[in-house]
């Protein structure tokens, strides 16, 4: 969901930007109907994927099937159309002129990052609905996994205000808060530092160079204020903190803090935040460290070590800032050839970073978590050939699996950015067999690395090409 509340940023910050705004159709009568028939298609999209994966619950339930897999093949269909249609939906109301209601009528677009929220809160009501409409299932998954355990102990599950806060915090505010400063930054930067930056061409390079600075800042930060958005604190002084730390001194990776992520013992997870030691936060989930063993939680903790020691984060973000160049690159190309339609340069920027997206991150993502896993069972042993060792193999294979009991997630459900939990401990368990080392996902990896370096240098001459354009023109006004 992260990646579809982005993706409802970019277009509502591109088609309610200039010059692109101008194109679009004034407000009007149209913008009212358009925005009434995309509330109402993402409320009957959200009604039926909850009414199709219901009924799949409970028929493989009744057949002794358990929760694998738990949607079903036409639930996840209806969960593609509808993320499409969230994004897509609102691209539609901007265009039929909410977005000139927002930015132009109402003079929104003067202030900083006021008109870019009021352009996207069509998404956020849409989300909101379908959010709620699909509670039921959280409700229906956490009896059938109650029911499925055997346990006189019920299973921990949210109510609705707690499943709505729980998604605000988790999906929407991860992304719109640091992007939301950025914005905030450079907003004020573009309209009210103009007047104090040196005239000419110098003026406009120590404005872009402050915008870029201000994200990178934000960036940098990000991560002390989103452990304070989602519910979490420090995990207190005991054997796993203990532990965690040893672990940690003997991998050699520096963090902040270890953060216990509150979640009502409805989430068993971890994950890590920050590019940079001073501010990099460990987060471990409640039922994480209520469920599993000190020896299971030290190699659930190995893996999100091996995204930080193997510089995942980075080059995740080489990634983002290459294909947003690369693909704008492009639509500006396409601009040029049809200079009488403003809307075409930014319509293909949006179209082709959504495809590169779709293709690219989740390939690239899903190289990095084996890396990861690779790094957790080797983390056991630390073998200086990097052999992978069954028992070690072994414990983090099952601490995989129960992490995927405990959320009642099916080994075989297949995720985008991860995979199957049954494909990751296939992997692990082949690599055992073979007497298998790090040096084949780390060769894998490594090419990887060496694409998105040279795809970031390519965005970089290609960047300072069309800055230096820009800045030339910009000086002239």
């Amino acid at each position: 969901m992260h990646v579809v509340v982005l993706a409802a940023f970019v277009v509502a910050f591109v088609l309610a930007g200039r010059p692109v705004l101008d194109e679009m159709m004034p407000a009007g009568w149209p913008a009212v109907a358009a925005t009434v028939f995309y509330l109402l298609g993402a409320i009957v999209l959200g009604w039926l994927a909850r009414q199709l994966t219901l009924r799949a619950l409970d028929r493989r339930w009744q057949g002794g099937r358990g929760l694998s897999p738990w949607r079903g093949r036409w639930p996840a269909v209806l969960m593609i159309l509808s993320r499409c249609w969230l994004i897509l939906g609102l691209a539609g109301v901007l265009a039929a002129g909410y977005g000139r209601w927002v930015m132009q009528d109402l003079r929104l677009g003067l202030l900083p990052l006021v008109g870019d929220l009021a352009a996207v809160a069509p998404f956020v009501v849409a989300l909101m609905g379908v959010w709620i409409l699909d509670y039921p299932c959280h409700r229906r998954v956490r009896l059938l996994l109650g029911r499925q355990s055997g346990s006189d102990t019920p299973v921990p599950a949210w109510t609705l205000s707690q499943y709505l806060a729980y998604n605000i915090r988790h999906q929407l505010l991860f992304i719109v808060v640091p992007v939301g400063l950025i914005v905030l930054l450079t907003d004020a930067l573009h309209l009210y530092g103009r007047s104090i930056m040196p005239q000419g061409l110098a003026g406009a390079y120590v404005l872009l160079g402050m915008g870029a600075a201000a994200a990178v800042g934000v960036f940098l930060i990000a991560p002390a204020i989103i452990v304070r958005v989602w519910q979490t604190r420090s995990l207190p002084d005991g054997p796993v903190r203990r532990g965690l730390q040893q672990m940690a001194r003997r991998m050699g990776f520096g963090f902040r803090d270890i953060r216990l992520w509150l979640s009502g013992g409805v989430i068993a997870n971890a994950a890590v935040m920050g590019l940079w030691g001073p501010l990099r936060y460990i987060l471990i989930s409640d039922a994480l460290v209520d469920s599993m063993d000190q020896e299971s939680i030290e190699a659930v903790f190995a893996h999100e070590a091996g995204h930080v020691i193997s510089h995942h984060l980075p080059y995740m973000a080489a990634f983002a800032i290459s294909t947003a160049v690369l693909c704008g690159a492009v639509g500006n190309l396409l601009a040029m050839a049809a200079p009488w339609a403003q809307w075409a340069g930014p319509t293909a920027w949006v179209a082709l970073l959504a495809t590169a997206w779709a293709g690219g991150f989740g390939w690239i993502s899903r190289r990095f978590e084996r890396q990861s896993d690779v790094i957790a069972a080797w983390a056991g042993d630390y073998r200086e050939d990097g052999r992978i060792e069954p028992e070690s193999a072994a414990v983090f294979a099952r601490a995989l699996q129960q992490v995927a009991m405990l959320n009642g997630m099916p080994t075989t459900q297949r995720n985008w950015r991860h995979g199957s939990i049954a494909g990751r401990v296939g992997y692990l368990r082949r690599l055992v067999v073979v007497g298998g080392t790090r040096r084949e996902i780390d060769r894998v990896v490594r090419r990887i690395k060496i694409g998105l370096l040279c795809a970031l240098a390519c965005a970089a001459i290609i960047l300072a090409v069309e800055v230096t354009v820009e800045m030339m023109e910009w000086t002239e006004l």
